[in-house]
C-alpha cells in the first residue's frame, strides 16, 4: 500500500487503521506525522510486533524505532515490553501496564496516561512533556534526565523513584507521594507542589522555590 518517498496528504477513514499500522511497521516516523489525526485501537498483539522496531539505533544515522502516534492502547497490558527509543505521542494509555518495561529515551509527549503503572520500569531519558500521568504509579522507576515538564502527576505515586537531573518543570505533583525519592539536581522550577509528600526524598542542588513547601525528613544538604 506504501511506496517508499510517497508522501500522503490525505487518507479515507475506511483505510486510515490499515495505513498507520503499515507505516509504523515500515518504522517510516515522518510519513505518520503526515497522515489525518484518527485514532486506531492497538492490541498487546500489535504492540509485539512494533516491538521488534524498538531495538534502538546501531549508529548515529540508524533511527529506527517503533511509532504509535495517537494510538488508543486503553487498558493493554505492556508489562516488560522492550519499547526503548519508541514514539508513542498524543496516545491514550490510561489503565496500561507498563511495569518493568524497557522505556529508554520514549516519548510520550501529550499522551493520556491516567492511572496507568510504570513502576520499576527504565525511563531513563524518556519525554512526558505534557502528558497527563494523573493518579500513576512510578514507584521505583529510573527518570533520570526524563523530561516531564508541564506533565500532571496529582496523586501519583513516586516513591523510591530516581530523578536525578530531570525536568519537572510547571509540572503539577499536588497530592503526589515523592517519599525517598532522589530529586538532586532536579528542575522542579514553577512546579505545583500542593500537598506533596517529600519525606526521605534527596532534594539537594533541586532547581526549585521550596518555600511554604512541606520538606520535613527531606535531605536538603
Amino acid at each position: 500500500m506504501l511506496i517508499s518517498g510517497d508522501i500522503i496528504q490525505s487518507v479515507p477513514r475506511s483505510a486510515y487503521k490499515a495505513l498507520q499500522r503499515e507505516a509504523a511497521l515500515l518504522e517510516l516516523r515522518d510519513l505518520v506525522q503526515h497522515l489525518q489525526p484518527y485514532e486506531a485501537r492497538l492490541t498487546q498483539a500489535d504492540m509485539i510486533v512494533l516491538q521488534r522496531a524498538s531495538r534502538g539505533p546501531k549508529n548515529p544515522s540508524d533511527t529506527r524505532r517503533a511509532v504509535a502516534c495517537k494510538a488508543d492502547l486503553h487498558g493493554v497490558d505492556l508489562s516488560g515490553f522492550d519499547l526503548k527509543y519508541s514514539i508513542l505521542t498524543h496516545c491514550n494509555l490510561s489503565d496500561v501496564s507498563l511495569r518493568g518495561a524497557n522505556l529508554y529515551a520514549a516519548d510520550f509527549t501529550s499522551s493520556v496516561m491516567r492511572r496507568s503503572v510504570l513502576a520499576r520500569s527504565k525511563l531513563e531519558y524518556a519525554t512526558f512533556s505534557a502528558a497527563d500521568l494523573t493518579q500513576s504509579d512510578l514507584s521505583g522507576a529510573e527518570l533520570s534526565g526524563a523530561n516531564l515538564s508541564g506533565a500532571n502527576l496529582s496523586g501519583a505515586d513516586l516513591t523510591n523513584t530516581l530523578l536525578y537531573e530531570a525536568n519537572l518543570s510547571g509540572a503539577n505533583l499536588s497530592g503526589a507521594d515523592l517519599s525517598r525519592a532522589d530529586l538532586s539536581l532536579a528542575n522542579l522550577t514553577n512546579a505545583k507542589l500542593s500537598g506533596t509528600t517529600l519525606a526521605g526524598a534527596d532534594l539537594r542542588r533541586v532547581k526549585a522555590d521550596l518555600a511554604g513547601v512541606d520538606t520535613r525528613g527531606a535531605r536538603l544538604n
